[in-house]
């Protein structure tokens, strides 16, 4: 009986200390992704932008927000300011709960809006 007793103590404090014991596990967010694509479509209300890139075969639906920046000879310009079949150089990560996000969206100097 008294040795049932010592082996419930033990697991019991083997229990409490491996839970208190520090863990190093940490979320790591996804890394950026660098590509060049085609503009398809740019919708502004829905904040969303459709590219083809060079070897996918299906277009893909981005996502931007607040945050995302669109880029043009290193200058900050309006999401207008992106065409439709444009070739643009973004920086997205894959989230897992949606669409990719856009973080840098860059518009080459010939496709600059008049």
């Amino acid at each position: 009986m008294k040795t049932h007793s010592i082996s419930k103590l033990a697991s019991l404090i083997l229990l409490a200390t491996s839970c208190l014991a520090p863990t190093d596990a940490w979320a790591r967010l996804p890394k950026p992704i660098q590509a060049t694509a085609v503009v398809l479509a740019v919708d502004v209300d829905s904040r969303t932008l459709v590219v083809k890139f060079a070897k996918a075969e299906k277009p893909v639906l981005l996502d931007w927000d607040a945050e995302t920046e669109f880029l043009q000879d290193a200058q900050q310009v309006s999401v207008n300011g992106l065409k439709v079949g444009a070739t643009v150089t973004l920086i997205y990560k894959n989230v897992s709960f949606r669409n990719p996000l856009l973080k840098r969206v860059s518009i080459p100097e010939h496709a600059k809006s008049t």
